[in-house]
């Protein structure tokens, strides 16, 4: 029996260069993590489906860990199919030929042996508008297997479609027994007869990625198993920010201690509310201060005119609010707000020394 992983739309270096180091750092893991276990487990071969890079954020060091990676796998027997993406202009071709098969070109290759064959063609860069395929159908047992980078429509293709679109019944009808395909960032199953599936991204790609992470693991004539990649855990929070801002700089110390618990948390914040311009200004200082890299702000604030003071009776329903923790530091709500407008970074640490007491 012939046992695969696929994946694909890696993109390495993109993240590093959005200064997004926990999920950059997550990527490689992944990748890592899933050559070694095919290293283990001694599967037959690695597919992947293109965009391995980035080729607006392109560092020859991302192309030398993927090369290490490569040898590895080749020194214990494993064969690696890549045909490019329309991300991968920046391939080295002639540095990982040594190791991989390559289908960097727009031309159909064959590659077979006494126990399989493999079917692919490269992506063009950029755009690639071509819409047929030209794949081959055999008529023997051996196990086939397509690897394509492309954009597949379950019906018509539209005109507009730019990244080699390709109609799922021209797939289909090609009866193979598996068709690896790599573009989109999510997994999916086009078809299960014949067996037609997306793997998705190892990682997530951008901090508000809702996907589903990880690689697609295979024997031949048995269902696909979606084994997904955990090494980021999100935490999703909506603040609902008013103006004089009490809410922001009682929850700050919440959300540092979120992300002290466990250093994979990355934290999708979402601001909502009305701010002064004043206030919006503060708020967007209190937050710089959490962990860098760590946290990503979805900010759906309206701004509106400075108002000369708040009611009373919204004034003393903030002081409601107040956790124990900072209840204690403070007279009033008022107190509270007239130091944060004065100086946030002090209020900041204010808070800080309050939550690590607290911890001890």
């Amino acid at each position: 029996m012939i046992r695969l992983f696929h994946a694909s739309d890696l993109h390495l270096g993109r993240l590093r260069k959005a200064q997004q180091p926990l999920l950059h750092k997550a990527l490689r893991t992944n990748l890592v993590q899933m050559f070694e276990r095919a290293i283990e487990e001694k599967v037959d071969m690695i597919l992947l489906a293109g965009d391995l890079l980035d080729n607006g954020s392109r560092e020859p060091r991302e192309e030398l860990f993927l090369l290490d990676l490569f040898s590895r796998a080749r020194s214990e027997g494993i064969d690696i199919f890549v045909c490019t993406g329309n991300h991968d202009s920046s391939i080295h071709a002639r540095l990982w030929r040594e190791h991989v098969h390559l289908f960097d070109s727009p031309d159909v290759k064959v590659i077979e042996n006494e126990n399989y064959r493999v079917v692919s063609q490269g992506h063009l860069p950029g755009k690639d508008l071509r819409s047929t395929l030209d794949f081959p159908v055999f008529h023997d047992a051996k196990p086939t297997i397509a690897l394509l980078h492309s954009q597949v429509y379950l019906g018509q293709i539209p005109k507009d479609a730019v990244y080699h679109p390709t109609s799922a019944k021209d797939l289909q009808s090609l009866q193979y027994d598996y068709i690896a395909l790599g573009h989109q960032h999510s997994f999916s199953v086009v078809s299960r007869s014949p067996l037609i599936v997306y793997s998705g991204s190892l990682s997530p790609l951008h901090p508000f990625d809702q996907s589903t992470s990880g690689y697609v693991d295979l024997t031949i004539g048995q269902e696909p198993i979606f084994v997904e990649t955990t090494e980021v855990l999100f935490e999703e929070r909506k603040i609902t920010l008013l103006s004089e801002t009490h809410t922001a700089a009682e929850i700050y110390p919440h959300l540092l201690s979120l992300l002290r618990e466990d250093p994979r948390t990355f934290l999708r914040l979402t601001l909502e509310g009305t701010l002064s311009y004043q206030d919006k200004e503060g708020i967007d200082r209190l937050f710089k201060n959490l962990p860098e890299g760590r946290v990503a702000i979805r900010d759906r604030t309206v701004l509106i005119e400075e108002a000369s003071s708040l009611p009373d009776e919204i004034t003393e329903s903030l002081e409601t609010f107040v956790p124990r923790t900072t209840s204690a530091l403070f007279h009033s709500s008022l107190e509270m707000q007239e130091i944060y407008r004065a100086d946030p970074k002090r209020l900041m640490r204010i808070l800080e020394q309050a939550l690590l007491k607290e911890e001890s």
